[in-house]
């Protein structure tokens, strides 16, 4: 297999990012929104590419939805469509860098979030942002991103990770726990209604979302997995109504730990009865440690190697674990997991980050996909077209980042 990789790369100096609803925002170091549309910034890209190459940095940064089809996987498997589609992509294999000047970034009339941004999750118009000053709410709006909405804090205490989606916020506040309230769909006046948070962990460092389920982050090497109870939820889009599942409460936290690691050694599916919570002490330590999930995928270093676990529970059955059939044994020579700062969730498996890089592991290998210390990544698992590049903030600018997995 072959990766090609593009850098569309921004000048400048932010501290977090964001796409959504088709625009570039960016925060800046002094918590100050910025946004411009993506299609000016596509329209720059363009400038600088030959027809060929442009249409593959729209597969691979702007529309991945692209990468999902079928049809058009089958068609780039074409020897002749293929080597027309790379055909003027550099050989050497490093990265494709196109360099975006004079990109104007509009800021918002809204206030400055206060403190120093540690996290930032966009759900449904909804701007949630963690900072060492607690967490903030406001509102986008993408016909209007420039206008002025009100930046509301609701927890006064520091969030490291914020994560938003099935119609709940939940929040990392270190030693003061894992909280999550109900989102506010209204539209007007939402900011006077205060949400009702809730403790469903005494430590967390960081939450991630597995589907509706959460994995919880503290001090122990394999997160805490907290089934959620759902409920469904009728709500509207423009002319168009919609049904979705909400997250109303979760359950006790689980240990995974035990099934997680005889799925890896006896190589098959493993239940975990709901009855056993941390409460319920392990009597002896895991053999090994997650580096963090994408989505349902467990990224766990194992005896001296790389793991991948699939983490499940499917409504009125027993939280289960198996080893992920596309992944073997990834060993340490690829990525060394004590250089491991963070993973995350992308479509295609794994964003490692490392101290001085950054790396892409798939079912079909490990790929360097850029060489730079990141200030901040951002991925966007559950969005429909940026589910597999990333946003990365660095020292004096922002890429994003997009790649292309192929036979040759």
């Amino acid at each position: 297999m072959k990766l090609r990789v593009f850098h569309l790369r921004i000048p400048g100096q932010w501290n977090d990012g964001w796409l959504y609803k088709e625009h570039l925002i960016l925060w800046s170091r002094s918590g100050q929104m910025f946004v411009t549309e993506l299609a000016e910034l596509l329209e720059k890209a363009h400038t600088q590419l030959t027809p060929a190459l442009s249409v593959a940095a729209d597969y691979a940064i702007f529309r991945n939805d692209w990468k999902s089809s079928e049809q058009v996987n089958r068609l780039i498997e074409v020897a002749d469509v293929r080597q027309a589609f790379f055909k003027d992509f550099p050989d050497s294999g490093a990265p494709l860098i196109m360099e975006i000047e004079s990109l104007e970034m509009r800021p918002s009339q809204s206030d400055p979030v206060p403190g120093f941004i540690l996290d930032v999750s966009l759900y449904a118009d909804h701007i949630f942002t963690g900072t060492s000053e607690g967490l903030f709410e406001s509102r986008f709006d993408a016909k209007s991103p420039q206008a002025r909405r009100p930046v509301v804090q609701w927890l006064e205490k520091e969030v490291s990770a914020v994560n938003a989606k099935n119609s709940i916020v939940n929040s990392s506040a270190g030693e003061q726990g894992l909280l999550f309230s109900e989102v506010n769909f209204q539209d007007l006046n939402w900011w006077s209604e205060r949400p009702s948070f809730r403790q469903t962990a005494e430590i967390s460092y960081y939450n991630s979302f597995v589907t509706y389920h959460v994995l919880n982050y503290a001090d122990k090497a394999f997160p805490a997995f907290l089934r959620a109870e759902t409920e469904s939820r009728v709500g509207r889009t423009g002319s168009s109504d919609y049904q979705e599942s909400r997250v109303v409460a979760y359950h006790d936290q689980a240990d995974i730990s035990f099934i997680a690691g005889a799925a890896i050694d006896g190589s098959r599916r493993v239940k975990l009865s709901e009855s056993h919570s941390l409460k319920s002490n392990v009597e002896a330590e895991p053999a090994g440690r997650v580096l963090g999930n994408s989505v349902n995928r467990l990224l766990v270093h194992w005896g001296n190697a790389l793991r991948v676990v699939d983490i499940s529970a499917q409504k009125g059955k027993d939280i289960a674990a198996r080893p992920d059939p596309k992944y073997g044994a990834i060993g340490e020579a690829d990525i060394r997991p004590s250089s491991v700062l963070r993973t995350y969730a992308i479509e295609s498996g794994f964003l490692v980050e490392l101290f001085d890089e950054i790396r892409l592991m798939t079912p079909h290998g490990s790929y360097l996909v850029a060489k730079e210390q990141a200030a901040r990544i951002r991925t966007f698992p559950y969005s429909r077209r940026y589910q597999d590049m990333a946003l990365v903030v660095g020292e004096d600018n922002v890429t994003l980042i997009g790649f292309i997995e192929s036979l040759d």
